[in-house]
């Protein structure tokens, strides 16, 4: 990632005493530096600075969640920070634009500007959409929800209309909603001879309806196929952002620097498509890993156990 981008993650997280975001930043940063003694010496210094602190910067108190989490309509997406995201430069920095502009939304109201806040993120899978939403919305100091499509989704007629009608009204400005694969639930309009195409239509008409109407909260559409999506409804987004396949390179960086967190030998990902599939690689081979040392233990302390069954004998 471009150390610009590094820097302004880290002075955005120093100022909101986000202390993740900033060891985040500060350490990938520190990887990247000329001289592998000032790296290790910025890791050291954030691991010895987060034990002193000794524990994170919370997120919001749960009682902020919106009411339909417990209806299982939306669930709680996994904390991450920019830095431990590999987006293109430019990527990043028009994200970083979004966030400072959410972070004075008040003051651009003030002056009749509404800061942007409907996107839609599109491009090929296992590429990070969901990950980036959910880094914004640690950027922002809230927690990311992500929608149940299989909940919202409705086989009664009318259901999924009313299950959307009740996630919309839930949002509040501290919400930050990621519709993935919206395109399930929002592709071309088509015949309405048959009721099953009716009931779609107007499903796709009372998101349009809500999106025009819900002025609250943070909402980040994801798909794979941009090109299915209905017009009207891509009209509704301030920003369409294409996520594109990583390069080789960035593939194999990401590698490595998991690799180094789960202290498993750098692992070749060469045949591998995206960051989804580099990242479960790693993840089975850092299994294996500590699946041979805890048998290695179990073996030692077996043969332990029958020495001294030996001795006492």
């Amino acid at each position: 990632m471009n150390p610009s981008t590094l820097v302004l993650q880290m002075v955005r997280a120093h100022f909101g005493r986000d202390d993740a975001a900033f060891i985040s930043a500060a350490t990938t940063l520190g990887r990247g530096a000329k001289s592998a003694r000032i790296g290790q010496a910025i890791a050291d210094m954030c691991r010895r600075g987060y034990q002193q602190r000794q524990g994170m910067r919370q997120l919001p108190p749960a009682q902020s969640r919106p009411p339909v989490v417990a209806d299982g309509l939306l669930q709680r997406l996994k904390p991450i920070t920019f830095a431990d995201l590999m987006l293109e430069p430019d990527l990043q920095l028009f994200l970083d634009e979004i966030v400072t502009e959410l972070e004075y939304r008040e003051e651009l109201a003030e002056r009749g500007l509404r800061a942007r806040s409907r996107l839609l993120f599109h491009g090929p899978p296992g590429n990070g959409k969901t990950s980036a939403a959910s880094a914004m919305g640690r950027a922002l100091g809230v927690q990311a929800y992500g929608v149940s499509l299989p909940d919202v989704v409705s086989c009664y007629v009318g259901g999924t209309d009313q299950n959307l009608g009740k996630l919309f009204g839930s949002l509040h400005p501290d919400t930050l909603v990621v519709f993935d694969e919206i395109d399930a639930i929002a592709s071309h309009r088509g015949d309405v001879s048959q009721s099953a195409g009716k009931s779609y239509n107007s499903s796709v008409n009372t998101l349009l309806t809500l999106l025009d109407r819900t002025e609250h909260g943070l909402i980040v559409a994801t798909t794979n196929r941009i090109d299915i999506i209905d017009p009207a409804l891509l009209r509704r987004f301030d920003e369409q952002l294409y996520f594109p396949a990583p390069t080789s390179a960035q593939m194999q960086s990401l590698a490595k620097r998991l690799s180094e967190e789960r202290s498993v030998h750098p692992i070749a990902v060469s045949d591998c498509e995206n960051f989804d599939a580099v990242t479960k690689r790693v993840n089975t081979e850092a299994r294996r890993f500590v699946m041979q040392q805890i048998m290695a233990a179990e073996a030692e302390q077996e043969e332990e156990s029958d020495g001294d069954e030996e001795e006492d004998q």
